[in-house]
């Protein structure tokens, strides 16, 4: 079903760290804007599934012993970064195939390097960021979404890829909102999108 006149973007890249609502806000905006939500999760598997390690290592990273649970907060923060970059090029495709197709989409998740989504934002390509400083709120919203126990390395490497999420989001004029408060999340953001493109 193609509702694109109900909104300015075909698709609309929503990013930020774990735990940080961007899942549920996704479905709230694709419910009002008739669009379709694709996860970037799904997609970081079927890339890792036919890849070549040797041509996106990144994908691979965690695949020969390393435990990202013993690995610094640095190190899992530019692995993030690193599979966004890798995953870049599947994104930026998918992307170019709704907006000549006129098919709004919402792609969603923690693997959105701001840096490469820059590169294609314009009229119908359009990002935003959702951030959580909290890591005791990360650990709450896990703890919801998941049971079993509390996460709070997890949360900790959440809050420091928020963190560098900001610093590129400023750097390269994309919109990043605090997810709190959760009921104006979405207005936020849409106040945020419009004085992006000048509305």
């Amino acid at each position: 079903m193609n509702n694109n006149h109900l909104t300015p973007w075909t698709v609309l890249f929503l990013g930020g760290p774990s735990g940080t609502g961007k899942s549920t806000l996704a479905r709230e905006i694709a419910l009002h804007h008739g669009a379709q939500v694709l996860e970037a999760d799904d997609i970081y598997l079927a890339v890792k599934a036919a890849a070549d390690e040797a041509q996106l290592p990144a994908l691979h990273y965690w695949d020969h012993g390393r435990d990202w649970q013993k690995a610094g907060l640095e190190e899992n923060v530019d692995w993030l970064l690193d599979v966004g970059k890798e995953l870049f090029p599947a994104l930026r495709e998918i992307a170019l195939r709704h907006v000549e197709d006129r098919l709004p989409v919402i792609i969603e998740g923690d693997f959105l390097n701001p840096e490469w989504i820059s590169t294609i934002l314009g009229p119908e390509i359009c990002a935003f960021y959702v951030r959580e400083p909290d890591p005791a709120q990360i650990v709450k919203n896990y703890l919801e979404r998941e049971g079993g126990d509390p996460q709070d390395y997890r949360a900790r490497i959440s809050v420091s890829y928020g963190e560098r999420l900001t610093e590129l989001c400023g750097r390269y004029g994309i919109p990043c909102i605090e997810a709190r408060p959760w009921q104006t999340a979405w207005a936020r953001a849409e106040a945020e999108l419009a004085l992006g493109s000048g509305g």
